[in-house]
């Protein structure tokens, strides 16, 4: 176990922490499809909400949370993908994800 805890412990603090949280689940494929369909999602709420909001209806406002939570979960997973491939953390945990139970 010594062995295990000395190979993390060069990340930074909250890198640690947010291993420890159960972020890094997915592959790293995974992360970019996760990263695309809240693109996606944000792209589609963005649209609702200039449509809602010229026509001046009242669900403009869900829209914009719909948007702003769409481009928030993006950026969340791409900063999960780049801190990946800095501590390569991604092929070191791919040993602990199971076969063929991914996420996608």
């Amino acid at each position: 176990m010594d062995k295990i805890i000395k190979e993390y412990k060069h990340y930074p603090l909250w890198l640690r922490l947010y291993l420890g949280s159960g972020w890094f689940t997915a592959t790293r494929n995974e992360f970019k499809k996760i990263e695309v369909f809240f693109l996606i999602v944000g792209t589609v709420f963005a649209g609702v909400w200039l449509v809602t909001s010229l026509m001046d209806i009242a669900i403009y406002r869900i829209a914009m949370l719909g948007c702003l939570g769409g481009f928030f979960g993006a950026y969340n997973i791409s900063i999960s993908i780049r801190v990946g491939d800095k501590y390569d953390v991604c092929s070191k945990l791919e040993s602990t994800i199971p076969k063929g139970g991914g996420l996608f």
